[in-house]
């Protein structure tokens, strides 16, 4: 068993040579810094980084690398949508600040409905849904932008 994990780490390790690509770690946070002492690395959820170089071969244990990539940081702007009576047996009334699209969903993932809301204020008929919990995904310009839950009685 040592062997066969020997044998897998130096074929990790190697793994730049065989696919000519660079590895690299996509991460919360880290930096690389220098000085004549030498140089450190580092990045976040990391416990033990060690290189150990031979005749000109470095061997990396762990997932780092020297690069920090960004690549992009989406911030979620939900819009206000107000629903009630929550729980409800007949109608449920929202109230949404710009126009969205709202599907509602049982509990099971199924969809059971659809509505696109333009208006202020906006009913649904609920009566033909069962008894139980649904969640309704609120979607301004085909983002998810709001999930609320609905209580059918």
């Amino acid at each position: 068993m040592k062997l066969y994990s020997l044998a897998l780490f130096f074929l990790a390790a190697s793994s730049k040579n065989v696919s000519g690509q660079d590895l690299f770690l996509i991460s919360g946070g880290g930096t690389h810094s220098s000085g004549s002492g030498g140089s450190v690395s580092w990045s976040i959820g990391e416990v033990v980084i060690q290189t150990a170089t031979s005749s000109g071969n470095h061997v990396t244990q762990g997932f780092h690398q020297g690069n920090i990539y960004v690549v992009g940081i989406e911030e979620l702007v939900e819009i206000a949508v107000s629903v009630y009576p929550n729980p409800t047996s007949e109608s449920v009334t929202i109230q949404i600040s710009e126009p969205v699209n709202v599907s509602i969903y049982d509990m099971s993932g199924r969809l059971v409905g659809t509505h696109t809301l333009a208006d202020a204020i906006n009913s649904i008929d609920v009566t033909s849904f069962s008894r139980g919990t649904y969640n309704m995904i609120f979607e301004r310009k085909g983002s998810e932008t709001r999930n609320v839950k609905l209580i059918v009685l």
